[in-house]
């Protein structure tokens, strides 16, 4: 959850091994003789769903990682762990956002790395309390593993004239931004930053096989999708036009695909958009929602959907798996445990091997508060859609997760408020 990198030149940033403002702490809650045991338990019992009740490994980062803020983590072509976050409290003169890397995370002794950066632009609000509300970060890797984008957005709020307050609402203006930074994770440094405003709107970007940043930008009647390069000069940029209202297609949303298509979720399908028009993609039966993006695994995609019954309750859950060409391939068995939300795919390895469901669930307090009563995660076959293991998070923390699968094994990272790291290692079936 992986959302879902921006960056900059300058003698200000650097990377230092073993930088004592970063204490790198392992919790040795398994040894790693414990590790290699349960993984024998997973081999062993290869049809079994094994409940993962505690991690590997905890790695304390920083206990003044500033919890509201955008933070992320996502794994590396080595599998190595990349955690983005800001600090709170320790200023730098290079900046309060950093960028963490870790080796051999559930080895004997992990190995960190840190780069310290500042975005060209934070969000800004006059109650201080608010100004993350609408922030949001993105770390991306190529696939080469030699350059990571991190994105963020957010607004700069500002009162106007007058009174603080007109008819009980805030007397404010306010201005969206987005800026990115591209990172060089050879030499580990700052390659440059840029405001990408223009170009890019709220939807998430992704990395294309080339190694550049798309970005989508939204418009009334049309798409613009523009492929930034590494040091985020604009390569090219393609208009797309959208459906028209009167298709009569209720649009839930849409991600890029390729510089030239766009997958747009209506209802029970998946339509691409191209620049002259859509081509129909994938179409369920009658009753089916898509739920979530599409991610690709193995030159197929995979989503998940749901039903709901005349009550409004979902009644039917599944993982679909189509090809290339939109043709259903393979679906799951009901996804449960029964999520109210439905369960969603939210992240996949970079190999498309090892899937992670997520399930979010909030309780009401008198119509006014909604606090997070379920978070759960699910470990899937991404190809042969069966589910692995289950994990079941914290409510208390905010959490971020990034999943990788390599050599016969799926590790799963767990961000916890950008201050613990949570390993997981799975051996894969025989």
């Amino acid at each position: 959850m992986s959302i879902p990198n921006s960056s900059a030149a300058g003698s200000g940033s650097r990377a230092s091994l073993r930088s004592p403002r970063f204490g790198l702490l392992v919790l040795a809650f398994f040894t790693l003789s414990s590790i290699a045991m349960a993984q024998g338990n997973a081999v062993g019992e290869s049809s079994q769903v094994i409940e993962l009740t505690m991690p590997a490994v905890t790695i304390t980062l920083n206990s003044d990682a500033e919890w509201r803020a955008p933070k992320r983590v996502e794994f590396d072509r080595q599998g190595r762990v990349l955690v983005l976050y800001r600090d709170n409290k320790k200023a730098s003169r290079d900046g309060n956002w950093h960028l963490l890397r870790v080796s051999d995370v559930l080895g004997v002794s992990p190995r960190t790395q840190s780069l310290s950066f500042a975005p060209i632009e934070e969000p800004a609000d006059p109650d201080g309390s608010r100004k993350w509300d609408s922030a949001h970060g993105f770390l991306l890797v190529n696939d080469k593993g030699t350059l990571a984008y991190a994105v963020f957005d957010g607004d700069v709020v500002t009162r106007k004239p007058g009174p603080d307050t007109l008819n009980g609402l805030r007397n404010i203006e306010s201005r969206g931004f987005t800026n990115a930074v591209a990172i060089d994770l050879e030499a580990f440094r700052v390659v440059v930053k840029r405001d990408i405003s223009r170009e890019s709107g709220f939807e998430p970007p992704i990395v294309n096989a080339d190694g550049n940043l798309l970005v989508l930008r939204t418009a009334k009647d049309s798409f613009t999708v523009t492929a930034l390069g590494p040091e985020l000069n604009e390569q090219t940029s393609q208009v797309i036009r959208a459906l028209e209202a009167s298709e009569g297609r209720d649009i839930a949303a849409c991600s890029v695909e390729r510089i030239d298509v766009i997958q747009c979720r209506v209802r029970n399908e998946v339509v691409r958009m191209i620049p002259y028009g859509k081509r129909n993609f994938i179409q369920l039966e009658k009753g089916w929602r898509i739920d979530g993006t599409l991610f690709p695994s193995q030159g197929d995609w995979v989503v998940a959907a749901y039903t709901m019954n005349g009550n409004g309750q979902l009644s039917d859950n599944k993982l679909w798996r189509f090809d290339n060409e939109g043709k259903s391939v393979l679906s799951s068995t009901f996804l449960g445990p029964i999520c109210h939300q439905g369960w969603q795919a939210s992240v996949i390895s970079q190999d498309g091997k090892s899937l992670l469901l997520s399930c979010y669930e909030t309780k009401d307090i008198l119509d006014t508060f909604f606090p997070l009563s379920r978070a759960d995660l699910q470990l899937f076959d991404a190809v042969a859609l069966r589910l692995r293991a289950t994990l079941n998070l914290s409510t208390r923390p905010t959490n971020n997760y990034a999943v990788w699968h390599d050599d016969g094994k799926t590790e799963i990272a767990v961000l916890r408020d950008g201050k613990k790291l949570d390993m997981y290692r799975i051996v894969d079936p025989p």
